[in-house]
């Protein structure tokens, strides 16, 4: 013991704390490997296999591909809980705190504040109107409610953002295919000149500004609306 005492001794301090760093480096990645193992286990087990393609490889993306480590552990655990949690419609997800009303009954003012409740819960649940300010208050009540509340969503802790886009829609129909709204209401400079130079021949509708602002509906999240 006292030659191993005199021994380490003779090791430069800088040198030791390397040996340190190393050892702990080292224990850091083995359990971050052991929790990829896990993780990609609780996952193979959830998707009965279907995200495995044979080799061990649920990546095909070369972007996921560069993952770090512990992105990718970070990644799997959401495909966990995403795979593990359960599928209802956004209209479930939000009826404890929501009920739509009835429009045939309803006042504007009676439309106007149950859409700001509706709008914020839709948030809290990471869905997101964009492009809705040339509707007025009732359409797109109408809207949300027979397009939006109706589709299927994950009820997870921290749900990925969706965005839902109004603009082809007018108070009256729905304009498939057709950019005029978008480009009257939303598009900026430069997207109307990049639309004119792709639509050579085509009008370009003339630049409006919404009707209808509302303070209540934030911009989503690394999302420009221009």
């Amino acid at each position: 013991m006292n030659q191993h005492a005199e021994v380490t001794g003779l090791l430069p301090t800088s040198c030791g704390s390397e040996m340190s760093d190393h050892l702990k480096s080292g224990a850091a990645t083995n359990e971050l490997l052991l929790e990829n193992a896990r993780l990609r286990s609780q996952l193979d087990q959830l998707t009965y296999g279907e995200g495995d393609d044979g080799n061990g490889c649920y990546f095909t993306d070369k972007l996921i591909e560069q993952m770090t480590l512990t992105q990718e552990n970070v990644y799997f655990s959401e495909s966990c809980e995403w795979e593990s949690s359960e599928s209802l419609t956004i209209g479930d997800l939000i009826a404890p705190r929501f009920k739509p009303l009835d429009l045939a009954m309803a006042t504007d003012d009676e439309v106007e504040q149950s859409l700001r409740v509706l709008i914020k819960e839709l948030i809290d649940v990471g869905q997101y109107i964009v492009h809705a300010g040339h509707l007025s208050d009732r359409r797109l009540y109408c809207l949300i409610v027979k397009d939006v509340l109706t589709m299927y969503a994950r009820e997870i802790e921290n749900p990925s953002v969706s965005y839902w886009f109004c603009c082809f829609h007018t108070d009256n129909s729905f304009l498939e295919n057709d950019d005029s709204l978008w480009l009257s209401y939303y598009a900026n400079d430069s997207q109307r000149l990049e639309w004119a130079r792709s639509h050579r021949g085509q009008p370009l509708p003339p630049k409006l500004v919404p009707p209808h602002v509302r303070d209540y509906m934030p911009p989503p999240p690394d999302f420009s609306l221009n």
